[in-house]
C-alpha cells in the first residue's frame, strides 16, 4: 500500500503547531499564514498547573477550536490521546483524498535527526503526507526542527512507520467544508486585537494560559531553592523552553510578524509602540539566558533572586504590551 500528496512543501516555520498547520490548510487553499494561524487559534495559551512539566502547549483540540469558530470554512477532529493509534488504518483515507494530516509525537521517535534522538523526548508537531506500508515508511515534513543550538532547520521524507506510530499520541485530521477558503485580513485582524486583551487578563484561568499563568510559573521560580541538581537543572529547562517557544519571545515574535504582513508597520506611531516591546524582547532572552545557565549549574540559591527580577520583567511586559494594544485600537478604529 503506497500513497503520497504529492503537493507538499516544506519551509522553515517559527512554531511547529503553526507552521505545520499553514502548509495542510494551503495544500486546500487557504490564504492564512503562520503569524495569522496564531492569532485565529487564540495564540499558544500555554496553561500552567503548578508543576513545570505541565507548562507547555496545549493539546490540539484546545488549539483548534478557538480557530474553527472563526473560521467556518474548515473543520478540524482531534483524536484522543487515549485512542491507540494505527497511522494505515486512520490515516489512509484522508491521505489518498488529498489531505495532510498533523501528528502530535514525542520527538524520540523522529530517527531523522539527532536533536530528536540525542535528547530528552518532548511534545511535537509534523505533517504526514504519505506512507509507504512495504517499506515501513511514513513520509513527513518537519518545518521547525530547532538543534540545541537554537537553530531552526527543516525536513522532508521518510521516517519508519513504526516508530513513528508508538511514538504518535494524537492526529489532527482536518477538511475543507465551503469552495471559499480565504480570509479576510478584517478576521485575522481582530482575532488578532482579541488575542492581546484576553492574553493581558490577569485573572485569567491558569490552565488556559496567558499573562496569569505566566506570574505564577515565574513566582514559583522561588520555590525551587531546596531543589536537587538534578530537579533544578530539569525544572529550569522545561520552564526555559515554556517561555521561550510557548509564551513570551515566541509571542512577541508573532506579534510584529503579523504587523509586518497587515502593513501595520507603515502606519504612525507603530515604531514607538513597538520600541518598549523590542527593548523587552532582549531582555527576555537575558532572563532565558540566565535560568537556562542557573540550571545547568544547579544554583538553586540564585531562584529567588531570579523569581524577583522576572515578576518585574513581566510587568515591564504588560505595561509595553498594553501600550501597543490602545495604539492598534486608535488603529483599527480609523
Amino acid at each position: 500500500m503506497n500513497v503520497c500528496i504529492e503537493d507538499i512543501q516544506v519551509k522553515k516555520g517559527y512554531d511547529c503547531i503553526f507552521a505545520n498547520m499553514q502548509e495542510a490548510l494551503r495544500v486546500s487553499g487557504s490564504n492564512l499564514t503562520e503569524a495569522a494561524l496564531f492569532f485565529l487559534c487564540g495564540g499558544m495559551n500555554t496553561p500552567y498547573l503548578g508543576d513545570p512539566k505541565t507548562f507547555w502547549f496545549e493539546r490540539m483540540e484546545q488549539i483548534t477550536t478557538p480557530f474553527v469558530q472563526i473560521q467556518t470554512q474548515f473543520s478540524f477532529h482531534n483524536t484522543s490521546q487515549e485512542y491507540p493509534v494505527n497511522l494505515v488504518n486512520d490515516c489512509i483515507d484522508s491521505l489518498a483524498q488529498g489531505y495532510p494530516v498533523l501528528l502530535s509525537v514525542r520527538t524520540r521517535c523522529l530517527s531523522y535527526h539527532r536533536a530528536y534522538t540525542e535528547n530528552a523526548a518532548r511534545g511535537h508537531i509534523v505533517t504526514l503526507y504519505g506512507l509507504d506500508v512495504e517499506r515501513n515508511e511514513a513520509y513527513v515534513v518537519d518545518p521547525h526542527l530547532r538543534d540545541k543550538s537554537g537553530c531552526i532547520h527543516t525536513y522532508q521524507g521518510p521516517v519508519a512507520l513504526d516508530e513513528l506510530e508508538k511514538g504518535c499520541t494524537c492526529i489532527t485530521f482536518y477538511r475543507p467544508i465551503s469552495d471559499n477558503r480565504t480570509t479576510p485580513n478584517a478576521v485575522v485582524t481582530r482575532a488578532y486585537m482579541d488575542h492581546i486583551a484576553s492574553f493581558l487578563d490577569w485573572d485569567r484561568a491558569l490552565e488556559t494560559g496567558g499573562i496569569n499563568a505566566v506570574r505564577h510559573v515565574i513566582s514559583d521560580l522561588a520555590e525551587w531553592v531546596t531543589m536537587s541538581k538534578e530537579e533544578l537543572q530539569e525544572s529550569c529547562e522545561e520552564v526555559y523552553y515554556g517561555l521561550r517557544v510557548g509564551c513570551i519571545l515566541s509571542h512577541i515574535e508573532f506579534i510584529q510578524m503579523y504587523a509586518e504582513e497587515a502593513g501595520l508597520v507603515l502606519r504612525p506611531g507603530y515604531h514607538e509602540a513597538m520600541f518598549l516591546l523590542e527593548q523587552i524582547y532582549k531582555e527576555w532572552k537575558m532572563f532565558l539566558l540566565m535560568l537556562y545557565k542557573i540550571g545547568v549549574q544547579g544554583r538553586s540559591e540564585r531562584m529567588k533572586e531570579l523569581s524577583v527580577s522576572g515578576l518585574k520583567l513581566l510587568d515591564k511586559y504588560a505595561e509595553a504590551l498594553g501600550g501597543y494594544l490602545r495604539w492598534l485600537g486608535n488603529q483599527v478604529e480609523r
